[in-house]
C-alpha cells in the first residue's frame, strides 16, 4: 500500500470519528431509542387483551388499502434496517428491530408474534407496559387448546 492510500484512510478515519459526526450519531441514536420505546409501548398498549387468544386470518386488502399496506411495510423495512445497523452502531438496535417487526404486515407475522409473546419473561414485560398504560394484562391461551 502506498503512502497516499494510508493518508486517505487516515483522512477518512478522522472525518468519521470527528466530534461533530460522533455528536450527530449520538443524537440520532438517542432519538431512535426514544422513538423505539414510544412505538413499542404504544403498540403493546393498543393490543386488545384477548389478542393472544383469538384466531385471526391475515386480511386481504384491495385498492388504496394495498398502497397503505405497501407504504407501511416500506416504513417497517426501513426501521428494521436501521435497527440492524444499530446493532453495530451506538443505539438500541433490538428495540428498533422490534418496532419494525410490529409495523410489518405480512403473512406469518402473527404466528411468530404468538411464539415470542407467550414466553414468560416477554409476556411479563408486555403486561408491565400495559399496566403502566392503564390496560388489562394479555390473556394467554390454555395449553389444552393448542
Amino acid at each position: 500500500m502506498s503512502q497516499g492510500a494510508d493518508s486517505r484512510w487516515g483522512d477518512l478515519f478522522d472525518a468519521v470519528f470527528s466530534p461533530a459526526v460522533l455528536a450527530g450519531l449520538t443524537g440520532f441514536s438517542l432519538l431512535l431509542c426514544l422513538g423505539s420505546v414510544v412505538v413499542v409501548s404504544w403498540s403493546v398498549c393498543r393490543l386488545p387483551n384477548d389478542y393472544l387468544v383469538t384466531k385471526q386470518a391475515w386480511p386481504r386488502v384491495q385498492g388504496w388499502a394495498r398502497v397503505g399496506r405497501f407504504l407501511r411495510n416500506l416504513l417497517a423495512l426501513l426501521v428494521l434496517l436501521v435497527g440492524i445497523l444499530l446493532l453495530v452502531l451506538p443505539g438500541q438496535g433490538l428495540l428498533t428491530i422490534l418496532a419494525g417487526c410490529l409495523l410489518l404486515d405480512v403473512p406469518g407475522k402473527r404466528r411468530l408474534e404468538l411464539r415470542v409473546m407467550q414466553r414468560p419473561r416477554v409476556l411479563a414485560a408486555i403486561n408491565r407496559l400495559r399496566e403502566r398504560g392503564g390496560r388489562p394484562p394479555l390473556r394467554v391461551p390454555d395449553a389444552r387448546t393448542d
